[in-house]
């Protein structure tokens, strides 16, 4: 049973899912962390899926909102990547007060993976981490945003008109990206991460054009067990503008059920 809640994070207010196990319960419970922008309305399917069956498996999961999207408060225009750090923060601990769950790991998507893995870092205690294709490189996920607005102008029905964006604010795939959210994320670098953000990790990567080896060598740097299984999915990455024909990666989806499965075994 999926139970939406809303629960705070400093002085803003999350919207979440929570989701019980389906069966036998594991004791692990799993934070599932969205991806930003047009990634979260192309794969909140994918994520919906991933978390029916992780609970089929026997795990909690929670996933949620980050401020300023979603349902959760505030606005994207004012949204930056320290407050969704602590997002990942106060949800996790969100998820380790929902009964039986004893030990908690995060699985986030593209930068959802990058914000779990900042919130380890910063001391967030997660048990594992599965990074899907998370983002370790902010400039050259930035320049790649900016290459799919460019393409998707070229592709749509709807053309976006430059004089109604606010100033210090970019329209990307129809989402505003203030400027400092923008810096924000070109400043992301793993390589300047200086604490292990988990005991162990694993890498799914499905995304052909952001390799994960970097990231690999970096959190092994630090002192992190990290497995990078390849699951290539280039379909899956393609840019539609029908949102009921994005495919759900069942490769990857199960990939990660069984990387639950390792943990709670």
């Amino acid at each position: 049973m999926i139970e939406p809640s809303y629960f705070p994070a400093g002085d803003r207010s999350l919207f979440g899912c929570a989701q019980a196990p389906l069966t036998t319960a594991s004791g692990l419970g799993v934070l599932l962390c969205y991806p930003i922008g047009d990634e979260y309305i192309r794969f909140h399917r994918a994520c919906r899926q991933l978390t029916i069956r992780l609970a089929r498996a026997g795990h909690a999961v929670l996933r949620f909102d980050y401020s300023g999207t979603g349902d959760s408060s505030g606005d994207l225009e004012d949204a930056r990547v320290d407050a969704w750090v602590d997002d990942v923060a106060a949800a996790a601990e969100r998820l380790r007060a929902m009964p039986g769950v004893t030990r908690v790991a995060a699985c986030g998507l593209r930068v959802g993976g990058t914000l779990a893995m900042l919130a380890g870092a910063r001391g967030t205690a997660f048990d594992a981490l599965c990074l899907w294709d998370a983002v370790h490189d902010g400039a050259a996920y930035v320049d790649e945003l900016v290459r799919l607005h460019a393409a998707m102008v070229k592709q749509s029905h709807v053309i976006p008109r430059p004089d109604e964006t606010p100033a210090g604010v970019t329209e990307i795939v129809g989402f505003p990206f203030a400027d400092a959210l923008l810096d924000d994320l070109r400043a992301i670098d793993a390589g300047a991460m200086q604490r292990a953000p988990a005991p162990r990790a694993a890498l799914i990567e499905s995304h052909a054009d952001a390799p994960s080896a970097p990231l690999q060598e970096r959190l092994a740097a630090l002192g992190t067990d990290a497995a990078l299984e390849p699951v290539p999915m280039p379909d899956f990455w393609r840019w539609v503008e029908d949102y009921d024909k994005v495919l759900v990666p069942n490769p990857v989806l199960t990939a990660i059920v069984a990387w639950a499965q390792g943990l709670a075994s």
